[in-house]
Formats: structure tokens, C-alpha cells, sequence
């Protein structure tokens, strides 16, 4: 009786196996990466991120309302951002400096 018990047990393991390696296989079918490398390359990132200036402008102008006029790479008290020069509703233009790590926008 010992020996089908080991092979019942053997048989329960080969079908976790094959269903961990099946939902494995279907998140990277999915364009998802299995979970341990999500949380390792989240991880990773949070050290080094680093916004783009195309997230910088759209930070300006969801916060102002306004039209982007200039956009460029800048650095201000040894930080490296974007000055973003935008005409508000108003006609006014306003130059923002924006954080290239935290994505925190200052008026220049």
C-alpha cells in the first residue's frame, strides 16, 4: 500500500508542477512577465527612474491647462529636469522646471 501512496503523491506533485509552469507560460504569452521579475524590475526602477521629457510636458499641461510653447533638458541647483515654457488661457506664458526623477514641477 506504501508503494501506490508514493505514487499518488508523486502524481499530485507532477500536476502542481504542470499547472504552475501552465500559468507560468500563459503570463509571458500575456505580455506579462512572471511575478518575481515584475517585482524586481519595479524595484529596480524605483531607484533609477527617471521621467522622459514627453511625461514632463504632459505634466505641465494637465497641471496648467495650457499650450506647450518650448520644452528642453535642463538642470537647476544640480538636478536634472526640463524647462517647459507654456501659454496659459489667459495669453500669459510661464516657464516650469520639472524634476527628471520625481517628476515635481516648480515655476521658474
Amino acid at each position: 500500500m506504501s508503494h501506490m501512496k508514493y505514487r499518488l503523491r508523486m502524481l499530485l506533485l507532477s500536476a502542481l508542477l504542470v499547472c504552475a509552469w501552465h500559468n507560468a507560460m500563459a503570463q509571458h504569452e500575456g505580455g506579462q512577465p512572471p511575478r518575481d521579475r515584475t517585482f524586481l524590475a519595479q524595484k529596480d526602477q524605483g531607484a533609477a527612474a527617471r521621467i522622459s521629457l514627453a511625461d514632463a510636458i504632459e505634466i505641465v499641461r494637465r497641471n496648467t491647462g495650457g499650450r506647450v510653447l518650448n520644452a528642453q533638458e535642463s538642470r537647476r541647483d544640480g538636478r536634472d529636469g526640463y524647462r517647459i515654457k507654456v501659454l496659459i488661457g489667459s495669453g500669459e506664458v510661464r516657464v516650469f522646471f520639472v524634476d527628471a526623477r520625481g517628476g515635481s514641477m516648480q515655476q521658474d
